[in-house]
């Protein structure tokens, strides 16, 4: 038996189902923020697992003190940090497109994904606790593949750039744990040098995947979704 009362709300237009939220335990809202009552409205639930927020209003999320998600996507919106927010249960944290938030240096997040964050710091990921999973899409370009070094606990690393200025690849192959890497502007030679110096590293680029310097059995997807599992990084 389910432990929610309620499986998924998705409030967008229809402002009404908002009152669905009071007292509920939802496992999945996707709210689009239209007035500061919606943020009320949400305060006002007893708790949610994945949490989904559009064009949040205010500059920190003080309050949803009380509401302790295991997955938040941020898309746009005025936060600057996530000072306030409960961080507790917090496993996956995706931020898309959100232009004010430069670092999130204190926080425990286990995944990171940054989508169009291209005013983000890279280099204080190293201030981020417990990050083993990062995945940088959509990112205008990379210069160093420096910020790497700061973040010891890092097994996943994820890269999608409009730009690559770098082919030093020394701090990839440095990670002392790093598992499974993806960078999509990697040539197939590029690949294969990677994978020859780090044998158990999972490398891959856009159509080519290596394990030990010979082509992986497994796809770049189903290898992504082995490790999640592994580490028990999945919202459900």
């Amino acid at each position: 038996m389910s432990s929610y009362d309620r499986d998924f709300l998705l409030i967008d237009d229809d402002r009404s189902k908002l009152r669905l939220l009071k007292r509920k335990r939802v496992r999945r809202v996707i709210l689009h923020i239209d007035r500061p009552s919606d943020v009320e409205a949400l305060a006002a639930c007893a708790a949610v697992n994945d949490l989904e927020l559009w064009s949040w209003p205010v500059y920190d999320f003080a309050a949803l003190s009380k509401l302790a998600v295991k997955c938040l996507r941020l898309v746009r919106g005025r936060q600057t940090s996530l000072r306030g927010l409960n961080l507790s249960r917090l496993r996956r944290l995706w931020l898309q497109d959100c232009r004010q938030l430069t670092d999130l240096s204190g926080c425990r997040i286990s995944s990171l994904t940054m989508d169009a964050c291209n005013r983000f710091d890279l280099n204080s990921l190293g201030a981020v606790e417990g990050l083993i999973s990062l995945c940088i899409a959509r990112h205008k370009r990379i210069d160093s593949f420096d910020f790497i070094s700061g973040c010891r606990e890092l097994r996943s690393l994820s890269v999608g750039t409009h730009s690559l200025r770098t082919r030093d690849f020394k701090p990839l192959i440095d990670g002392p744990l790093l598992e499974v890497l993806y960078v999509g502007w990697l040539k197939p030679a590029e690949i294969e040098a990677i994978s020859r110096a780090r044998p158990r590293l999972f490398v891959a680029g856009s159509g080519c995947a290596m394990l030990a310097g010979a082509p992986a059995k497994m796809s770049a997807a189903g290898r992504r979704e082995a490790f999640d599992k592994k580490y028990r990084l999945n919202c459900s």
